[in-house]
């Protein structure tokens, strides 16, 4: 399963990355970086661990309506779970909603970590959603990514508030 999640997710990276790339030079800030805080969620039928940290992204609109987008989250302040470190690489499409809203996806492949009395170190199919609102060179946004598709693990997911700058 892992080997064709890995195939799937670098296909469509390689789709829009190629079918897209005459896109690139209509958008003036193409890059963007952002930052929020993040509540790390690690639950399964028996209990939920919830941590909070720190979420980083940084990514490249090859379309007006896609990008891609590179993340990392690290949860370091403990309330009652393990420690959750997260790295993906997504393909981000989102839909405008209104002037300065947009709606958007996430699709990709992580790997995450989670330190605790039982360890957890897994690779595979990330995603989620969220919404962002544009202020000038700024977005505000608020996501939620499931950080890991695993039926054998516990679910592993964060809530992300934070700004992003493009340039």
């Amino acid at each position: 399963m892992k080997k064709i999640t890995k195939k799937v997710t670098l296909s469509l990276l390689a789709m829009v990355a190629l079918g897209t790339q005459s896109y690139a030079e209509e958008i003036s800030k193409p890059w963007y970086v952002g930052v929020g805080l993040t509540t790390g969620i690690a639950s399964d039928t028996y209990c939920e661990d919830i941590t909070y940290g720190v979420m980083l992204q940084t990514g490249y609109k090859v379309h007006e309506n896609v990008a891609l987008e590179f993340r990392a989250v690290k949860t370091n302040w403990e309330y009652e779970g393990g420690k959750i470190e997260h790295y993906g690489v997504f393909v981000k499409p989102n839909y405008p909603l209104a002037k300065d809203v947009n709606l958007y996806a996430l699709l990709g492949y992580g790997k995450t970590t989670l330190s605790k009395q039982a360890n957890i170190d897994e690779t595979g199919l990330a995603y989620g959603a969220g919404s962002t609102y544009k202020l000038g060179e700024y977005e505000l946004f608020l996501d939620y990514e499931h950080l890991i598709s695993n039926s054998d693990i516990p679910s592993i997911d964060a809530l992300s508030l934070g700004v992003a700058f493009s340039f």
